[in-house]
């Protein structure tokens, strides 16, 4: 029973490191004039940050099971009378 037990459990091994995920996070300053442009920027920026992560690491991120993100945002108006915006963003990335 022993041996079936080591035997799964070094069969399984490497599915479990599969399930390593390092979060992403960014932050893209007053900047933006469109709120959809900004959060699609700092969601790009919190995945290329996972991916870093994961590579520091030693692994190698897994791009089938990368989770879109998180956008947070605040708008605010410019010297100017524009708006702009400021936004957040989070994701995980897989990593084997």
């Amino acid at each position: 029973m022993r041996t079936l037990a080591l035997v799964v459990s070094f069969t399984l091994a490497p599915l479990v490191a599969e399930a390593a995920q390092f979060p992403g996070y960014s932050d893209t300053g007053w900047s933006w004039s469109d709120k959809s442009e900004c959060c699609a920027e700092a969601i790009a920026l919190a995945q290329e940050d996972g991916m870093n992560r994961c590579q520091v690491s030693g692994g190698f991120p897994n791009m089938r099971f990368m989770r879109r993100g998180n956008c947070r945002w605040r708008s605010n108006v410019d010297g100017y009378g524009s708006r702009v915006y400021r936004c957040w963003g989070d994701t995980k990335i897989s990593c084997k």
